[in-house]
C-alpha cells in the first residue's frame, strides 16, 4: 500500500516541477517588461521634470502649482496605458489558475511586451523632442510618441477634438496588440478545460467561431474600460488636483 502511494506522489511532483519550469520563461518575460517600463518611465520623468522647472523659471506664477504639477508629471510618466493594462490584468484574474497553463502563460507574457515597447518609444520621443512651451504640452508630450492614430494625426498636422484625441491615444498600436493577446488568453483558457480528444477535434476542424468569440469579448471589454476611463477622467483629475494641487 505504501509503495503504491509513493508511486502516485512521485509522478505528481515531477509534473509540478515540469510545469514550474514551463512557467519560468513567462515570468522572466513579464519581469523584464516591467523593468523596461520602469527604466523608460524614469527617463521620461527626469526629462519632464527638468522642462517643468524651466517653465517655473520662465513663469514664476506657476510655482504655486509646483507640488501638484510635479506629482501629475510622475503619474503621466510612470502609469502604463491604463485601458490595455487593466484588460491584461483582468484577463489574468478571470482565467484563474488556468493562467499557469503553458499556452495561457505565454500569451499573458506576450501581452506585456507591447506595453514595454510603447514605454521605450515614448521615452525616446520625449528625450528627443524640443522643450514644451507650457504645462499642458509637457503633460501631453509622452502620449504624442505612442505609436497609433494620435501619432499619425500629429504627423499629418490634423487637429483633433478632445474626445477624438482621447480615443486616438487609447487605441494605440500597443493596445491593439494587447487586445489580440487577451483574446488568445481567453481562447487558450477555454481549450485548457477541454478533454484531449475534444481539443484535437476542434483543432482539426479549425473552427473559427471560438476564436471570433474570444476576440469579440476582448474587444468589448477593452472598449468598456476605455469608455469608463473617459467618463471618470475629469473626476479623477479633479480629485488628484485637490489632493496634490
Amino acid at each position: 500500500m505504501t509503495h503504491s502511494i509513493a508511486e502516485d506522489v512521485a509522478p505528481s511532483r515531477a509534473s509540478a516541477r515540469v510545469q514550474a519550469r514551463r512557467q519560468r520563461p513567462a515570468l522572466h518575460s513579464i519581469s523584464v517588461c516591467v523593468a523596461i517600463h520602469l527604466v523608460s518611465a524614469t527617463l521620461i520623468y527626469r526629462d519632464l521634470v527638468r522642462d517643468l522647472y524651466g517653465l517655473f523659471d520662465a513663469s514664476p506664477r506657476l510655482t504655486f502649482l509646483e507640488h501638484g504639477l510635479t506629482r501629475l508629471t510622475a503619474a503621466v510618466a510612470y502609469l502604463p496605458p491604463v485601458a490595455p493594462t487593466l484588460l491584461l490584468l483582468g484577463a489574468a484574474l478571470w482565467v484563474g489558475p488556468v493562467r499557469r497553463a503553458p499556452t495561457v502563460a505565454r500569451w499573458l507574457s506576450l501581452g506585456a511586451v507591447p506595453l514595454a515597447a510603447d514605454a521605450v518609444l515614448r521615452a525616446l520621443g520625449t528625450l528627443l523632442a524640443p522643450p514644451p512651451a507650457n504645462a499642458g504640452e509637457l503633460l501631453d508630450l509622452p502620449m504624442r510618441f505612442s505609436p497609433g492614430p494620435r501619432l499619425l494625426a500629429d504627423l499629418a498636422g490634423v487637429q483633433l477634438g478632445p474626445s477624438l484625441q482621447y480615443w486616438t491615444v487609447v487605441c494605440s498600436a500597443a493596445a491593439i496588440i494587447v487586445v489580440y493577446c487577451v483574446a488568445r488568453v481567453l481562447l487558450g483558457a477555454e481549450e485548457a478545460a477541454l478533454e484531449p480528444a475534444e481539443l484535437r477535434r476542434r483543432r482539426q476542424r479549425r473552427d473559427p467561431v471560438a476564436a471570433l468569440q474570444a476576440g469579440v469579448v476582448a474587444t468589448g471589454c477593452f472598449a468598456a474600460i476605455a469608455f469608463a476611463g473617459q467618463l471618470a477622467l475629469p473626476w479623477v483629475t479633479q480629485i488628484f488636483l485637490q489632493l496634490f494641487g
